[in-house]
């Protein structure tokens, strides 16, 4: 109690009569092994902090769900059970969610080793070492002040009893500052032994990444070959060859949805591949295509000058033209040859282009000459060759409008491949069509609907050209059968009385021989015989266009 009391009294000396004051850490050595330890300290409590934020973990299965790849490869997997209407997105979140949970299964194996190898032991050393030394250095500072006090008093008195008590004090502060100092130099000693932990926590995550790459590079090439194989992509903008490939066809998809349609309906079709389409309609059909939602031609689309414009975006589209890039210049120089040299000439550098765009070529083509031979869609080989030379060759490195010369030459060239047709593409392309006959007809969206419950096909809505068609009048035919309506009782009223000479019941009630009523009756008789002049042509007129509005392609124009 007695030391107490002057340990109290030393310290308030100490602190606000500027009383002497031992040196704890009397030595450089101390001074700089205790600013070593404080550094190591601080840095272990922050690293055991980081490593496992919520403290050590008793339930792995807990860390797992925890986990954001755990999370994402649930909704992979909850969501690909739903979405069974789009199949390779659906085998593709499958898969990814199978491996995200792998995963996650992986993190949960690598922070049980990181706790167990790395978190364990420097938390072992922040628990026990550290505050040990934090011990000694609290009782260094008592001893330090019963030495000072005792030192103090001694000065005072003199007494030799106190003297023994500064010796006595003396000696303990020694030896507390011998056991703080081993304290300090065992924990640097371990300095090897913690960075061993900071390398095996490294050594760790190199594990678990390199156990999660060889999970991904198993499954990743796995997923590109399927993506990749997979026929649900773009059409348009894809390259001839890939497409050709994706599909394991000779001739591109909208070529043969195109020509085969319009083989069927638009030969006859007067500016085909000149008038201009709905472009709504045009955009609808490509993305209906792109999308692969496109199972067949639905009234929407079969409008020949939509199924036209449709032909002429998939060419301009191509990533390359069909005459390709490197043969633009050996074909404006064959165009510009004579004529006795020229065919031999292109002959040969159709020989030169890659089979895949000679096939589709052919098909064009032999399309294009038996359009010529409907004069009456007023579309010679020279106004095809206009309109189609632009998306058949272009120069890559050339704006389409800069040179005209190379338009009219193009034009050139084109026109002959619709003339001599027989002669540059002599193979029939049409036998690499994979198209059904009646793949425009409703029968077939009632088959293929019928094969698909899941799909919702429509087509209540009337044809564009029932809808839209004007027909010019048609000139009055005798031999036409007269066909009337309940609106034409008038009219047969009228005819009846011209051929007994006899007026209609509804408009003459009496007759009488009075001149005026014999003159009135001459005029009644000339109106009645104006009426049944004109009449006839009218309704005759009515008959023949209900009968030219057959469903076909020839009416709408945009």
């Amino acid at each position: 109690m007695k030391k107490q009391f002057f340990r109290v009294k030393q310290l308030a000396d100490q602190t606000f009569l500027r009383a002497e004051k031992s040196e704890i850490l009397n030595h450089e050595e101390l001074q700089i092994a205790d600013q070593k330890v404080e550094f190591l300290r601080g840095a272990v409590a922050a690293i055991t902090k980081k490593i496992t934020p919520n403290g050590p973990t008793a339930d792995i299965d807990k860390v797992i769900k925890k986990t954001l790849e755990y999370q994402l490869g649930t909704t992979f997997i909850e969501e690909s059970r739903q979405c069974k209407e789009c199949p390779l997105f659906q085998g593709i979140l499958k898969s990814s969610g199978e491996i995200e949970q792998q995963l996650a299964k992986e993190f949960g194996d690598h922070e049980t080793k990181v706790e167990e190898m790395v978190y364990n032991p420097l938390q072992n050393v922040l628990e026990n070492d550290f505050p040990n030394i934090l011990k000694h250095k609290q009782s260094l500072k008592k001893y330090c002040l019963d030495k000072d006090s005792a030192s103090n008093r001694y000065q005072a008195t003199g007494k030799e009893t106190l003297r023994e008590d500064m010796e006595e004090a003396d000696t303990k502060v020694e030896q507390s500052r011998d056991a703080l100092a081993v304290e300090m130099f065992s924990v640097l000693a371990k300095e090897n032994e913690l960075s061993e932990y900071i390398l095996q926590l490294l050594k760790l995550q190199r594990s678990y990444h390199e156990s999660a790459l060889k999970n991904l590079e198993m499954l990743i090439p796995h997923l590109e070959h399927k993506i990749g194989n997979s026929p649900v992509r773009k059409v348009f903008g894809t390259s001839l060859k890939e497409h050709l490939r994706i599909t394991g066809k000779r001739l591109a998809y909208p070529l043969e949805i195109c020509i085969t349609a319009l083989s069927e309906y638009g030969l006859s079709e007067e500016g085909l591949f000149r008038v201009a389409a709905s472009t709504t309609k045009v955009k609808r059909l490509k993305s209906s295509i792109d999308s692969g939602c496109f199972v067949a031609l639905i009234p929407e689309y079969r409008d020949a000058h939509v199924l036209a414009s449709l032909l002429k975006l998939y060419l301009r589209e191509l990533p390359e033209p069909l005459l390709t890039f490197h043969l633009h210049k050996e074909w404006l120089e064959a165009a510009q040859l004579p004529d006795n040299q020229r065919l031999e000439v292109v002959k040969s550098i159709i020989q030169r282009l890659p089979q895949e765009n000679k096939d589709n070529l052919s098909y064009l083509f032999q399309f294009l000459s038996k359009l010529t031979k409907h004069p009456e869609n007023k579309m010679t080989s020279s106004n095809l060759a206009i309109v189609m030379s632009p998306n058949l060759l272009w120069n890559k490195h050339e704006n389409i409008n800069v040179n005209i010369g190379n338009c009219v030459t193009v034009n050139t060239l084109i026109e002959m491949f619709i003339k001599e047709v027989d002669v540059l593409f002599p193979e029939d392309a049409s036998k690499y069509v994979t198209l059904p006959e009646n793949f425009h007809e409703e029968d077939y969206i009632s088959n293929h609907k019928s094969s698909n419950p899941n799909l919702n096909i429509c087509s209540d809505s009337p044809r564009p050209n029932t809808r839209k068609k004007k027909c010019a009048p048609i000139p009055p035919s005798h031999h036409t059968p007269h066909i009337m309506s309940k609106s034409d009782d008038d009219y047969a009223s009228l005819k009846h009385s011209q051929e007994t000479n006899t007026s209609p019941p509804s408009k003459v009630k009496s007759q009488n021989n009075s001149p005026a009523k014999a003159e009135k009756k001459d005029s009644a008789s000339q109106t009645s015989q104006k009426f049944v002049d004109v009449r006839p042509t009218i309704t005759e007129n009515m008959i023949n266009t209900n009968k030219n509005q057959q469903p076909t392609m020839n009416s709408v124009r945009y």
